[in-house]
């Protein structure tokens, strides 16, 4: 073997490397989490940081990824035929130049790189984020050119390159693949979908019903009204006039039970404190947005005429984020007795 015929090989040897690095490079930026490299990139960590840059321009890094692969490919192939035909023949060396560099090009520069890229997406792309900015400055004549051809022909064919905003139903499909990998916990998920389903909830929905609040009338003497707490163990308990259609405020068993010790006579309507009213279609963040506003933790539900629906509080509203609140004194209730 001359000196001429082991420059070639090794030349070969060179551009079947740099398929591997193209092809592996490629697939470690289409299937990288960009939420887990934006986390080392937060950490300091400077080629994360240039990987994300990198992502960022996408079309240029694939255009450069092609390019460059399309590149070593043609030419390790062209090498490969110039040395087969030079001991084979003309027509016998092309067709063991064929077979050799389709199997080669397969396994060593297409199938094996990529497969390692994808199972380690996030390292190899980090890994491989100075390497690709040279070679994204290198290439960029070329790049450029065909960059500007593909414009030119997504604008000819009508093909927009507005990126459209992820949806909630995009959203939830990316939680449940992050909680697959681990990096989220399904506590974690489990709240960022509560909070996304939030505003979507009316009011209606989770508010005690009309036939099941307990409220009493302004007019209930002391000791009804004292045996009433005792039994229910509500904290608050709304007062109306007439019928239920008219709450007028809410006694506190705090302020109650206060006034009840001292032994001083009083009335109800002494110790009422306000209640929010909200409509029946309104979003449980508009209802936890007032009822924060007016530093209130219990609401009436109004239909549109005015009439009452039911009755909501701040922990029911809270429980359709972070599930079921129970305190000493409930009663824990199972969906599931045996």
């Amino acid at each position: 073997m001359d000196t001429q015929t082991a420059l070639l090989i090794i030349l070969m040897v060179v551009l079947l490397v740099l398929s591997a690095f193209f092809s592996g490079s490629e697939t470690a930026y289409s299937s990288m989490s960009k939420i887990k490299v934006q986390s080392l990139a937060n950490d300091g960590n400077k080629k994360a940081a240039q990987a994300l840059k990198t992502y960022g321009d996408f079309d240029r890094f694939l255009t450069t990824i092609l390019v460059g692969n399309n590149i070593v490919n043609i030419a390790s192939s062209t090498i490969c035929t110039a040395l087969m035909t030079q001991y084979f023949g003309a027509q016998t060396g092309v067709v063991y130049a064929t077979v050799l560099m389709v199997t080669v090009l397969l396994i060593c520069g297409e199938i094996t790189p990529k497969t390692i890229a994808k199972k380690r997406a996030e390292s190899v792309a980090i890994s491989f984020s100075t390497a690709i900015r040279w070679c994204i400055i290198i290439l960029w004549p070329i790049t450029w050119v065909f960059l500007k051809l593909t414009n030119a022909l997504s604008r000819a064919i009508g093909a927009s390159k507005e990126s459209h905003p992820m949806t909630e139903q995009e959203l939830s499909v990316l939680i449940d693949e992050v909680q697959q990998e681990g990096t989220l916990e399904k506590q974690e998920g489990d709240l960022i979908k509560s909070a996304m389903e939030f505003d979507d909830i009316k009011v209606q929905e989770i508010c005690i019903p009309r036939v099941d609040i307990t409220a009493v009338s302004v007019t209930t003497d002391i000791e009804t009204m004292k045996n009433l707490f005792v039994t229910s163990e509500y904290s608050r308990v709304p007062i109306y006039e007439g019928t239920v259609d008219h709450v007028i405020g809410a006694i506190f068993i705090k302020d109650f039970f206060m006034r009840y010790v001292s032994g001083k006579p009083f009335r109800l309507t002494d110790i009422i404190r306000p209640v929010k009213f909200v409509n029946e279609n309104a979003g449980l963040d508009t209802v936890l947005n007032e009822l924060q506003k007016a530093k209130l933790h219990l609401a009436i539900v109004l239909d549109e005429y005015g009439g009452t629906v039911g009755m909501v509080t701040l922990e029911d509203i809270l429980e359709e984020l972070v599930g079921d609140i129970w305190d000493e004194s409930d009663t824990v209730r199972y969906p599931v007795v045996r």
